[in-house]
């Protein structure tokens, strides 16, 4: 009863981030700042109920299932971010376009009143990764303002100060002299140059790789990979000669296959890329899927269907396979050869047109394989063993209306519609 009433709740919540995003996708160039953050609100609401759902389902889920829900969880919360992002670049235009008009109003005004321009002041709760963007945009916004106090600074200081940075500075007395006293001992604890470079590198590292040829996805990644670089940089370390290539090189396998494909026929064979021309390839294609009208939520569904496949145990194993009546030879994935328990013979076979380039096979065998209802029908084929086939399909779930008109009918993939099971078999 548990599982159930958290399966509903995740029907639930997942008709809930759609319908919001949809409509904030339709109306977001309308929105004005104060209906920006009540509609991020509602996002933080979804996300944190996506999180504790999950949370939930983990600790009942059984072990085949476990890896369908962390698939799906990594898609919705993918999703979610997108938009906060979207949310984000929105809110930030209305800043800059509402503090040009501030700055205008100071200087034809003879009003003794000092007033910071209509922007949020970031906040710092002591996370040393973070120390460096804080501190760049406390400075320009507060501390380089020549018409503050040193104790006004302090005041604005202390409101934007959380958690553990708070405590280094409660116990001054605001005054104009307190104002670099508090900022020398932030400094002293979190600038330490070392320990924001590790921190950096895993960022960097860490960048969500390209799932599919999607425009906000690329930019995505090339709005985190600047971020790093423009953090590095002000460390003094400059992004040139061999740590340009190692850097390019990184961000270079973050791509999707179709996105890599791109990018290798665009360059020259004699030469090098550098990092700034990868990003600006990724920028450019970025535009030109936007222009052309893709997106990243849009679906194209490909032909998948649940099957019955037969393991060395005498057993069955439900895979998911995608139905090409164009392919000329049958595929299965390593891990799911590995799963089922069944041999393989060596042969190393090229496969052509498998995503955006060719790849070897790493052994044949032979599988034996049943609709996933009950049938008489059963099937035998040879299948070549690669790495992978393709990721997830389709890369996000889809509104369950969309099966409404096929709900008398005994479909051969009845999670067509959601991201539940990878791909391992094409036939």
């Amino acid at each position: 009863m548990k599982s159930k009433a958290c399966l509903n709740q995740k029907k639930a919540i997942i008709s809930s981030l759609t319908r919001l995003k949809n409509k904030t996708l339709q109306d977001i160039n309308e929105l004005d700042s104060t209906e920006l953050k009540i509609r991020k609100n509602r996002f933080d609401v979804i996300g944190e109920e996506l999180k504790t759902l999950f949370d939930n389902l983990f600790s009942l889920a059984n072990d085949d299932e476990i890896e369908g829900y962390i698939l799906e969880k990594q898609e919705l919360l993918d999703t979610w971010e997108e938009m906060l992002i979207l949310l984000e670049r929105r809110v930030s235009h209305l800043n800059k376009t509402n503090k040009s008009t501030e700055v205008i109003h100071t200087r034809n005004s003879d009003s003794t009143e000092i007033k910071l321009p209509t922007l949020s002041l970031p906040t710092f709760s002591g996370v040393i990764d973070e120390w460096l963007t804080f501190s760049d945009l406390f400075q320009a916004a507060v501390t380089n303002n020549q018409n503050l106090t040193g104790a006004q600074k302090l005041q604005y200081l202390k409101g934007v100060l959380k958690g553990d940075a708070q405590k280094i500075v409660q116990s001054l007395p605001i005054t104009d002299g307190n104002f670099q006293i508090a900022w020398d001992l932030l400094k002293e604890r979190y600038f330490h140059k070392r320990e924001i470079l590790s921190s950096l590198m895993k960022k960097l590292m860490n960048i969500s790789p390209i799932t599919c040829e999607s425009h906000a996805q690329i930019l995505k990644l090339v709005d985190s990979t600047k971020e790093c670089v423009r953090l590095l940089e002000t460390l003094d370390l400059k992004v040139e000669g061999t740590a340009d290539i190692i850097l390019m090189f990184i961000i270079q396998f973050k791509l999707d296959s179709t996105t890599r494909g791109w990018w290798e026929r665009s360059l020259d064979n004699e030469k090098i890329p550098s990092l700034s021309e990868l990003l600006q390839f990724l920028s450019n294609h970025a535009r030109s899927l936007m222009t052309e009208g893709f997106d990243s939520n849009s679906q194209v569904l490909l032909c998948t269907a649940l099957v019955n496949v037969c393991d060395s145990f005498g057993g069955t194993r439900l895979c998911r396979v995608l139905l090409d009546p164009g392919s000329q030879a049958c595929l299965i994935t390593s891990s799911c050869l590995e799963r089922l328990g069944l041999p393989r013979k060596r042969t190393n076979v090229r496969i052509s047109c498998l995503g955006a380039s060719d790849t070897r096979t790493n052994g044949i065998s032979e599988i034996k394989f049943t609709p996933h209802f009950t049938s008489n029908i059963s099937f035998v084929t040879s299948v070549y063993v690669v790495n992978k086939i393709v990721g997830q399909l389709p890369h996000f779930s889809l509104d369950s209306s969309w099966s409404e008109p096929f709900s008398d009918l005994k479909l051969a993939d009845p999670t067509f519609l959601r991201v539940v099971l990878s791909i391992f078999s094409l036939v």
